[in-house]
């Protein structure tokens, strides 16, 4: 490893290199460059070994540093002058591509925005004038100031629409009034004085804007450039300027606008390692494209340059949800609309075709494995028809949500078999839960699908479910069947399950004397079994585990 390097180096050396270059030169100095004691793996042991008996080293560490960091530059220069030799070459058009060991590099006419920007005030035009009187001009603001404008214009792009546009000028001016040359402020406004319609010049340079194809850097500077200028013009007293202050603040939403779009395609490009990019592809549209194809963490990020309209609303819904982030996902999703069905493809879902909005965004939601926040939307639905009430019936039973199936399947869609899957699927999860549902007239049903399910508690349920709906003698029969069970698996010795089965038998006889002498039975498995006729098995049974506990204690 190297030794502890300044941030300019590292600036440096990132600029000049590739990533995948510098990987390998860090590579092959790890092996050929370093060793001895003058490199090491962690700072610490570094500044361990360069130690005297005067105390630290400083002169002996610095010197090594610039050796090591000597070596490494040497290996970087030799790599990257063998993976620059031209493989092949193409022409299309105005624009040479030329493919290299380590890429593609592409060389292209100047676009007539950074013509502007790097030949100011050569052709003696109102633009080069204008751009050579803003840049001697902003050239003179401190880092801090520039700093302070640019995070202010941020939060400008970022927040809801305004109501005065004019008055968060007013703000951003009292920010940068303060980090501005008197001087200065002085000679812009003589420089001003020398061209021609300035306002007109400044919409010529936005025009040029919006055309333009090139340098990321170069827009996003020109556009801060042109912003700064506007606030100031719009912040001069009295009328010294003679410009249409309505106007100038028209203008200044323009380059706004364009602002915005720099500063997305900034970020986007950043993401996938360019600095050169198609200003025009970052439309709203193609803004949406680029959010789809990003990992959901780096497309988080990037929301917060998303429009507040309502279908900006719903993509930014559809990436929080990615996030896992459900609770500001729905807030999106209710301020939302549809976007394209272009928008919709990028993000791998179907057109929207005749489905309404809340029906459409809980089949994206429930898509996404959020259920229970797609039973929410599926119950905003007007007017439903069978297949949106089935899809909201599923998602509710998939999130568990139980009172929203219950009223789905019993009082909307009324269907035998919607109704036996609820049944079936409380039983298995929330068994409990289902015995404080009434199901009216679905009482047989319930009955009979729990007496034929293979639910490993299935006597138990179905006798609580019995006792519930005071069919004592149906309670009776599932305690009865339920001991016959046990009887079958019965072996030998097993005294816990004897016991067990006596305790049904007691079980039995206490819900039949609940009943009327004459009412004191119940059928099981086509046998008519009286309150007797249990006391006598109870009986038998007890005997017999008497005679067992003899012999064992002889």
């Amino acid at each position: 490893m190297l030794p502890p390097l300044t941030v300019h180096d590292y600036e440096r050396s990132v600029s000049l290199y590739s990533v995948p270059l510098l990987k390998a030169a860090l590579s092959i100095f790890s092996r050929y460059g370093g060793g001895g004691s003058t490199i090491s793996e962690t700072i610490s042991s570094q500044l361990r070994l360069y130690v005297n008996h005067n105390g630290p080293d400083y002169v002996g560490y610095a010197k090594d540093q610039v050796e090591a960091w000597s070596k490494f530059e040497n290996i970087c220069q030799e790599l990257s002058r063998q993976a620059s030799a031209c493989i092949g070459s193409s022409l299309s058009g105005p624009t040479i591509y030329i493919l290299t060991g380590t890429g593609l590099d592409t060389i292209r006419p100047s676009t007539e925005l950074e013509k502007l920007y790097d030949e100011k005030n050569i052709d003696g035009s109102n633009l080069s004038k204008l751009m050579f009187t803003i840049d001697r001009f902003t050239s003179q603001l401190t880092n801090r100031a520039r700093r302070n404008i640019v995070s202010f214009m941020e939060e400008d792009i970022l927040a809801l629409p305004h109501y005065s546009q004019a008055n968060r000028m007013v703000e951003m001016m009292n920010v940068l009034i303060k980090e501005v040359p008197k001087l200065a402020y002085k000679k812009l406004f003589d420089s001003f004085n020398g061209i021609y319609n300035l306002l007109d010049t400044f919409e010529d340079l936005a025009s040029v804007m919006d055309s333009s194809r090139g340098s990321i850097d170069t827009a996003y500077v020109m556009c801060l450039d042109a912003l700064v200028s506007l606030l100031l013009i719009y912040n001069r007293e009295g009328d010294e300027t003679g410009l249409d202050k309505n106007r100038v603040v028209h203008v200044f939403v323009r380059f706004m606008r364009h602002f915005r779009t720099v500063t997305i395609a900034r970020e986007c490009a950043f993401q996938k390692g360019e600095r050169y990019g198609t200003l025009g592809n970052f439309s709203e549209a193609n803004f949406f494209e680029v959010l789809a194809q990003l990992p959901a963490d780096r497309a988080a990020k990037l929301t917060r340059f998303l429009n507040t309209d309502r279908p900006s609303r719903f993509v930014k819904g559809l990436i929080l949800l990615r996030m896992g982030e459900s609770r500001k996902a729905k807030r999106c999703f209710f301020e939302g609309d549809f976007p394209s069905d272009e928008t919709l493809a990028h993000f791998g879902l179907p057109a929207r075709g005749d489905n309404s909005y809340y029906e459409y965004t809980s089949k994206v939601i429930a898509g996404l494995g959020f259920n229970e926040l797609a039973v929410i939307f599926a119950s905003r639905v007007t007017n439903p028809d069978t297949a949106c009430l089935i899809n909201k019936f599923r998602y509710a039973l998939a999130a568990r949500n139980y009172d929203v199936a219950y009223y789905t399947a019993v009082a909307e869609l009324k269907h035998k078999d919607n109704v036996a899957e609820l049944i079936l699927d409380m039983a298995k999860h929330q068994p409990l839960k289902l015995l404080t549902y009434p199901f009216t007239s679905y009482h047989p049903l319930v009955d009979a699908i729990l007496a034929s399910s293979s639910l490993p508690n299935k006597f138990k349920l179905l006798y609580a479910w019995r006792v519930s709906r005071e069919d004592l003698k149906g309670a009776a029969c599932a305690l009865y069947e339920q001991l016959l069970v046990v009887k079958q698996g019965l072996d030998q010795g097993m005294s816990e399950k004897k016991t067990y089965i006596a305790e049904l038998y007691s079980s039995i006889l206490n819900v039949l004397a609940l009943q009327g002498k004459d009412d004191a039975w119940f059928v099981s498995n086509g046998r008519v079994h009286t309150l007797q006729d249990v006391e006598n098995e109870h009986s038998q049974w007890l005997a017999g585990m008497v005679r067992e506990m003899k012999l064992v204690m002889r």
